[in-house]
């Protein structure tokens, strides 16, 4: 995926490997195996003598066995939140060894052989690997890789797309109006596919071409650092988040990005979803159909982890940030800051909330519906030569996240739907009306569901 955010890195800051393995204690429910590693665990109220009046109702969390490992980069590491705050302890998993480190040319053989239960993955590269590790599927996903952008200096004053639209231009002169800017200005970009996936579309909407370019400077990030704090280059579109961030902080700002091309062309075109990846958890699927529940556990886990992140950037705070910065930049012997983390986690690939990735998994009209967006890199790799399998499709890759934000959004409104019956609940039934709430706050709307109809049933 991308340097600190996910995209593919080219700087020391994500070239190291680092990974966590989390090791978790048994799991049953439906589909799920029981370890007999399995121990009593605190349940999310944090107490014995909720996890006994759990079990009084039969719906005690149990504890469960996972292996998973995380890849060297800031969007794939966000779980250390979930690892320091304890938080899959409390929904019954028994984080262990928590610094644990996997290869990234590690990751698939380390999935097939049972090394790891799931891992961080990027479903593009997922895509690549898809027919020599077909049963390797996405549990969820944590943000969109739609941060690419040109950036144009500090207090240039060079129009935006976002202004341009905002004055009530069509897409069509906006992108014009924007692109054109760049003629006979220095620009400066690492010649890679993924950034050609973006730029190629964005200057062929702009109606310009490369030889329209005062000068092309092509080079990997340090070196495009460099040229573009000395004065060298007019705009440049970095291919690391890091070196996205680090810009960003310094006054540069985009003039155009990925995510205009997304918005603003028809849904399913090529030149706006070639570029489009999301970085997730992945799995296999013989591992969800015995470990159901422990993997909709795991989805909760990660969509508060989101929320978390997300709730620093709206206040402005490093709270939780905080957290991932020192272990990433322990990987990469690198001073890493939250502040850089924040701008990568805000600009660079945005996280997506359970509510809005509706539009990945529900709304088929959306343009970022996973099945429009992969479908189509489907077939262009196909057209390639990249892919032979003519039966590969989006739907292979991504089943079971479908499946199981469906399943949480199912499980979601149920909860809802019982909550108004139980506003008037004493003794044990408000007991675990309220144990429900909690977690229902934290995005377990298994165990919400669970424990409220345990309350509502008496």
């Amino acid at each position: 995926m991308v340097s600190l955010k996910g995209k593919r890195t080219r700087t020391s800051v994500v070239a190291a490997s680092l990974t966590l393995v989390l090791l978790v204690a048994g799991c049953s429910g439906t589909g799920d195996n029981t370890s007999s590693r399995s121990t009593t665990t605190e349940s999310q109220s944090g107490s014995v003598a909720d996890n006994d009046l759990l079990a009084k109702y039969d719906v005690a969390i149990p504890g469960a066995d996972l292996s998973l490992g995380l890849m060297p980069y800031a969007d794939h590491m966000a779980p250390v939140i979930a690892n320091d705050l304890d938080w899959f302890e409390e929904v019954g998993i028994n984080v262990k060894d928590k610094r644990a480190s996997l290869a990234l040319d590690q990751l698939q053989a380390l999935t097939l052989d049972g090394t790891y239960d799931m891992t961080s993955n990027y479903i593009p590269d997922q895509l690549r690997n898809w027919e020599a590790a077909p049963n390797v599927k996405f549990l969820g996903i944590f943000d969109a890789t739609t941060g690419t952008a040109v950036l144009a200096p500090p207090n240039s004053q060079y129009e935006t797309i976002k202004t341009a639209l905002e004055k009530g231009m069509s897409w069509d002169d906006a992108a014009k109006k924007v692109m054109a800017q760049m003629a006979n200005k220095s620009f400066g970009m690492e010649d890679v596919g993924a950034h050609r996936g973006f730029i190629d579309p964005a200057m062929k909407a702009g109606g310009i071409t490369f030889e329209d370019l005062g000068e092309l400077k092509t080079a990997k990030d340090p070196q495009l650092l460099l040229m573009a704090n000395g004065g060298q280059l007019d705009f440049v579109l970095p291919q690391g988040g890091a070196a996205e961030a680090l810009l960003i902080n310094q006054g540069w700002y985009p003039i155009i990005e990925h995510m205009d091309l997304v918005r603003n062309l028809p849904p399913g075109d090529p030149d706006a979803v070639a570029g489009i990846g999301s970085t997730g958890i992945s799995l296999t699927k013989e591992f969800y159909d015995a470990n159901h529940d422990t993997s909709l556990r795991v989805a909760g886990v990660m969509f508060r982890v989101i929320d978390a992140i997300r709730s620093d950037l709206e206040n402005g705070n490093y709270d939780h940030i905080k957290l991932v910065a020192p272990v990433l930049s322990a990987a990469a012997s690198t001073d890493i800051t939250p502040e850089d983390l924040l701008v990568v986690y805000r600009d660079v690939g945005p996280f997506v909330n359970f509510e809005e990735q509706e539009e990945y998994w529900v709304d088929e009209e959306s343009p970022l519906y996973y099945k429009t967006v992969y479908d189509v890199q489907i077939d262009l790799a196909r057209e390639g030569g990249a892919v032979s399998d003519p039966d590969m499709n989006a739907e292979g890759l991504a089943d079971i996240a479908e499946e199981v934000y469906k399943e949480m959004k199912s499980l979601k409104e149920e909860y809802e739907a019982m909550l108004p019956e139980a506003s008037e609940f004493d003794g044990d039934q408000a007991k675990l009306v309220e144990i429900a709430k909690r977690h229902f706050e934290n995005r377990n709307y298994l165990d919400a569901n669970r424990i409220l109809t345990a309350a509502v049933t008496g």
